[in-house]
């Protein structure tokens, strides 16, 4: 790990209610280029999904049709719309068609 790279541990709620561990390295010059000063939950999940800052943000910031035409970041500013999101990248992480 190089002396701009983070590793964080943490736990995220499933939409289910069961805790899921997760444990995400960013690189902290990939965020800094994306304009990103402090990574949210929501983020780091992303990222521990796509492996990169870049896809992260890329996802979570284009418009799905999974949530009506938002983006992610929009949708899960409500708290189904957040059970949706994560839900959506529990799938992805494990396979599943989104």
């Amino acid at each position: 790990m190089d002396s701009r790279e983070t590793q964080l541990d943490g736990t995220v709620q499933l939409p289910d209610g069961r805790q899921l561990p997760i444990t995400v390295t960013l690189n902290w010059s990939e965020l800094e280029q994306a304009g990103v000063s402090e990574p949210d939950a929501l983020l780091l999940r992303a990222v521990e999904v796509f492996g990169k800052a870049e896809k992260a943000l890329s996802w979570l910031n284009t418009a799905n049709p999974t949530f009506n035409g938002q983006t992610p970041r929009v949708a899960a500013q409500t708290d189904e719309g957040r059970d949706c999101v994560l839900g959506v990248l529990y799938d992805l992480e494990y396979g599943f068609p989104a």
